[in-house]
């Protein structure tokens, strides 16, 4: 009986050698891109948590037909939406007033403002809202890539909706 001569299945360590340094180049390129995306997409989920703060505000309001506000704490980067039962005509955040949800910003926004007066915004039961005003959030991710948003909130209406969005 004759035997075969030839090569053997499998491959060389040249090969895996090969296939290793070019999985190496491809991740070292894919890397930053995909920390940018990372950054990008919590930028847009912050901005999202605070749109739906707003929207649950003004749909309890409707719903419930009480006012309800939302107060914005910029120094922690926190916001509250509360059930105004405590005195609703002088347009303030008190302890006694009923808490539906508390949210901290991730850390997509660095640094947000309002313009609302003392950063209080409150929705009626017909669906306007005290006032309009903005909130303004940024993020800086290196010298060159500033991201902004800036969410509106009009009183005729309390439209809430995201007026610019850059990254």
């Amino acid at each position: 009986m004759k035997k075969k001569l030839g090569r053997k299945n499998g491959f060389t360590l040249l090969e895996l050698m090969s296939v290793v340094v070019i999985i190496g180049i491809m991740a070292a390129i894919g890397i930053p891109t995909m920390d940018t995306a990372i950054k990008k997409i919590r930028f847009k989920s912050d901005s999202n948590t605070i749109m739906s703060g707003l929207r649950l505000a003004r749909s309890q309001a409707i719903a419930k037909r009480i006012q309800y506000g939302v107060s914005f704490d910029p120094n922690s980067k926190e916001f509250a939406v509360f059930e105004d039962i405590n005195n609703p005509s002088s347009f303030t955040y008190d302890g006694s007033d009923s808490i539906i949800m508390v949210d901290t910003l991730g850390r997509g926004i660095e640094s947000f403002t309002t313009t609302f007066n003392n950063d209080l915004i409150f929705f009626f039961p017909d669906g306007r809202a005290s006032m309009t005003g903005n909130i303004n959030g940024t993020a800086t991710w290196d010298p060159e890539s500033v991201a902004s948003v800036q969410i509106s909130v009009l009183a005729a209406t309390g439209r809430i909706k995201v007026d610019s969005l850059t990254y």
